[in-house]
């Protein structure tokens, strides 16, 4: 029996648009629900978000969000040290979270986050989310790119006695401007996340 071929077409691929979802009710206020997986440094690592929501007659007020980040695969745990909230532009329904990542952490880790100002975001069934992560280079030292025994692979290319600064954390950038894609799934240093209120 002949095999189908089952690879969809790249070109339409890339356009697809891939969404993760997550429900703000006060109904899921303990669950923890996925919002970004990625991996670096060979680690496979997963971002899941706990929301604490107070139901508006306009749609659902956020008041505090705690991202976990657990480790799945790999030998360097990835943590988050902070986590910056923006609108993509004045108007827009969507909202980036930039979270920065670091290697040599913990091997999961709560990361609470409150909206800037203390002032809960006001959000309905049509705001989303983009949740976007910036690797932070665990090296303290350009000339020193040994941490803990561990070479930072993601920064750096090691030729024997000669380390120098790698383009691969250049990458993105140039793919990113190349192929602006929104979304979940075509590549891994973001996630576009619908929002439901319920």
């Amino acid at each position: 029996m002949k095999r189908k071929n089952i690879l969809p077409d790249i070109e339409k691929a890339r356009k697809d648009v891939y969404y993760a979802t997550v429900v703000l009710s006060e109904s899921r206020k303990e669950h923890f629900q996925f919002v970004f997986a990625s991996q670096v440094y060979g680690t496979f690592f997963g971002i899941y978000s706990k929301f604490e929501v107070e139901k508006q007659a306009s749609g659902v007020l956020v008041k505090k969000i705690v991202f976990r980040l657990i480790n799945y695969k790999g030998i360097i745990n990835l943590g988050i040290t902070n986590i910056e909230l923006k609108k993509e532009r004045r108007g827009s329904k969507k909202y980036v979270f930039n979270i920065k990542l670091k290697g040599l952490m913990p091997l999961f880790q709560d990361f609470p986050f409150v909206p800037p100002g203390n002032v809960p975001l006001l959000l309905d069934s049509s705001d989303e989310f983009i949740v976007k992560r910036e690797l932070e280079s665990f090296s303290y030292d350009e000339e020193d790119v040994i941490t803990d025994g561990v070479f930072d692979d993601e920064f750096y290319f090691k030729d024997g006695l000669f380390p120098i600064k790698s383009p691969k954390s250049e990458l993105e950038a140039k793919i990113e401007k190349r192929f602006p894609i929104q979304g979940l799934g075509p590549r891994c240093p973001k996630t576009l996340v619908q929002v439901v209120c319920g």
